[in-house]
């Protein structure tokens, strides 16, 4: 099993690569991962992530607890697919500030970027998240409620061509307003990354 990295940070892994239950991402202002052709490209945000061949990525699983203060704060799950040519492709879910509003968002970017989301209870400040790749090779983004998988988003093109195509999965936080201030901080608890 390859150890945790960092992508986009110079901070320690937690654990020193074997990651304890519960840990902490911190997005400095002026972090995302967002893509609006022709003019916008961020890819910034930091990324404690796994490597692996995309054929070989299962499950991905996490709880995110955050206190999202300044428009567009988020973390959660990410998947980035790295083209042969340099390209990325990737999908993220987890919370984020919209409207002064926590949402339940999902973004996924094969040429530009995608975007859905929906509020979630007030005061509600964790979630836990489910990536898992299901027969026909999609992926679906699951939120986790007790017993029940409540599906969020299903995504059918991130396995197309996977023969030869690498993955990162992990989680990330991102803070993109630039209006300054203090890094957010995102926790994470019981990260999950199957393989196969």
């Amino acid at each position: 099993m390859s150890q945790f990295s960092f992508l986009k940070s110079s901070d320690a892994v937690p654990g020193n690569g074997s990651l304890p239950d519960t840990f902490t991402v911190t997005a400095q202002p002026s972090t995302d991962a967002w893509s609006n052709p022709p003019n916008t490209e961020r890819f910034n945000a930091p990324i404690l992530h796994r490597d692996m061949p995309l054929l070989a990525f299962q499950r991905a699983q996490v709880t995110i607890h955050a206190d999202l203060t300044q428009k567009y704060d988020q973390g959660g799950l990410i998947m980035v697919v790295k083209g042969e040519d340099g390209s990325r492709k990737w999908v993220k879910a987890g919370l984020e500030l919209v409207n002064d509003i926590v949402h339940l968002s999902t973004v996924s970017k094969d040429r530009g970027s995608d975007w859905c989301f929906q509020a979630v209870p007030p005061g509600c400040k964790s979630v836990t998240l489910e990536m898992i790749r299901e027969k026909g090779d999609t992926l679906w983004i699951y939120l986790l409620d007790g017993t029940r998988r409540i599906p969020q988003r299903e995504i059918t093109w991130i396995f197309q061509g996977a023969e030869t195509e690498e993955c990162l999965v992990g989680v990330y936080a991102a803070r993109p307003s630039k209006d300054g201030g203090d890094d957010l901080n995102v926790r994470f608890e019981n990260l999950t990354i199957d393989t196969i």
